[in-house]
């Protein structure tokens, strides 16, 4: 689901990035097996902020908070912010970003009502080499904040069951890890490239 509002050019074409980029990484690899559902059924709020400015960025952060807040998760399940790659050259950018909304959650009892998980161009887990593809979990054509709601989080781990949840990570390195190059590039790397603007 696409949100509605005046985008730019720019923030069209990054959204439909990214929702191909959830279509056909995320989903198609089965990264996250929770995604399919909501993406499936519409429920999934993509929205873009190209905006010059971090507080510009922390406006439209919490607009998206309450628009989460007041919709129905049968209707609205989650949120996709995407901001310019310009605004969030790097990863420690996006992550110290992160850590100012998720200080705003706190400051507004809201830490226990919605999760927030980062993704980026450069994404790199800690300990890991820069091109190491366990990295590629998390590696997206633009910066983007997956906004959870944790009551639909907990719900998922019940049904899918809390020992095979703490197997995915394991499970998706193996999958990348098993693929050869030409299946990495055509299913990964093709739609995880930074996309410049």
């Amino acid at each position: 689901m696409t949100g509605e509002g005046k985008f730019s050019e720019q923030e069209k074409s990054a959204i439909a990035l990214i929702e191909l980029w959830l279509k056909q990484v995320v989903i198609a690899q089965d990264f996250c097996p929770f995604a399919s559902y909501p993406a499936n059924h519409g429920l999934v709020r993509t929205v873009a902020c190209f905006e010059s400015s971090r507080l510009e960025c922390a406006f439209f952060f919490k607009e998206e908070i309450v628009r989460l807040l007041d919709a129905n998760p049968t209707d609205l399940e989650t949120t996709l912010l995407v901001f310019n790659n310009t605004d969030f050259p790097e990863l420690d950018d996006l992550l110290g970003f992160i850590d100012d909304m998720q200080r705003f959650l706190e400051e507004n009892a809201l830490e226990e009502t919605f999760q927030l998980v980062g993704f980026h161009p450069s994404y790199q887990f800690e300990g890991e080499a820069v091109n190491a593809r366990s990295n590629f979990t998390n590696r997206s054509p633009f910066p983007v904040i997956h906004v959870i709601r944790e009551k639909s989080m907990t719900k998922a781990i019940e049904r899918y069951g809390e020992s095979r949840v703490e197997q995915i990570p394991e499970k998706n390195i193996r999958r990348l890890q098993e693929m050869n190059e030409a299946e990495f590039e055509q299913t990964i790397l093709r739609y995880c490239r930074r996309i410049e603007n």
